[in-house]
C-alpha cells in the first residue's frame, strides 16, 4: 500500500504597487537665470578691467585693448567651463544634468571663440613693436619662453575645441574624445604663465 502525502498549499505572492517616489524638494533654475548670472559676471569683469586702465587703453590703441579684454573673458569662460565639468552636486540639482552640459558647452565654444579673437588682436597690437608679423609669431611661439608655452597652451585648447563640434565628434570613438577634451587641463595651465608675466 502506498500513502499519498498532500503538498502543502502554497500561497502565490503579488507585489504590492509600486509607491511614487516623492518630488525633488529643490527648485530647479532655468535658463534665463543661468545667463542673468553669467551676463553679471562677464560685466563685472569688464568694469574690473575697465577701472584699471581697460578703456584708456582701448582709446589709444584699440588693437591692445581688444587683446587684453578677450583675454580676461577668455580665461573666465575657461574658468566657468572647468567649474561645470566638476558636476558639483548642488549644480546638478538646481540646473539638471543635461543643462549643465550644455552651459559647459556654451562656455567651450565662447572661449574657443574668445581666444581666436585674442591671438588674432595681440598679433595686430604687437606688429610695430617687434618689426612685422613673422618676428611677432616668432616671438610668441618660441623666441619668449612663457609665451612658447602660451602658445602650445593655445593650440591644445584650439584641438579641444575642434574636436568637440558635432561633426568631429561623430568620428571619433568616446575614449579618444575624452582624452582630447582631458588636454584642456594642461592647455589652461600652460597659458597660465602668460597672464602673470604681462
Amino acid at each position: 500500500m502506498s500513502t499519498i502525502t498532500a503538498q502543502p498549499e502554497t500561497k502565490k505572492r503579488t507585489a504590492s504597487p509600486a509607491r511614487a517616489l516623492a518630488p525633488a524638494s529643490t527648485t530647479r533654475a532655468i535658463d534665463s537665470d543661468v545667463a542673468l548670472f553669467l551676463l553679471f559676471f562677464v560685466g563685472v569683469l569688464t568694469g574690473v578691467w575697465a577701472v584699471n586702465d581697460g578703456w584708456s587703453t582701448l582709446a589709444s590703441d584699440f588693437w591692445r585693448g581688444a587683446a587684453s579684454l578677450s583675454g580676461i573673458l577668455t580665461s573666465a569662460c575657461a574658468m566657468i567651463g572647468l567649474l561645470l565639468a566638476t558636476r558639483l552636486p548642488w549644480m546638478e540639482r538646481s540646473l539638471g544634468l543635461d543643462r549643465v552640459l550644455i552651459w559647459h558647452r556654451i562656455a567651450g565654444d565662447s572661449m574657443g571663440i574668445l581666444l581666436g579673437i585674442h591671438v588674432f588682436t595681440a598679433i595686430i597690437a604687437d606688429m610695430p613693436l617687434r618689426g612685422g608679423l613673422v618676428n611677432t609669431i616668432l616671438d610668441f611661439t618660441g623666441r619668449e619662453p612663457y609665451m612658447a608655452m602660451t602658445s602650445i597652451g593655445a593650440a591644445i585648447i584650439a584641438v579641444v575645441v575642434v574636436s568637440s563640434l558635432r561633426s568631429v565628434r561623430n568620428q571619433l570613438s568616446y575614449e579618444t574624445w575624452y582624452f582630447v577634451h582631458l588636454t584642456a587641463y594642461v592647455g589652461i595651465a600652460l597659458s597660465y604663465s602668460h597672464q602673470i608675466t604681462l
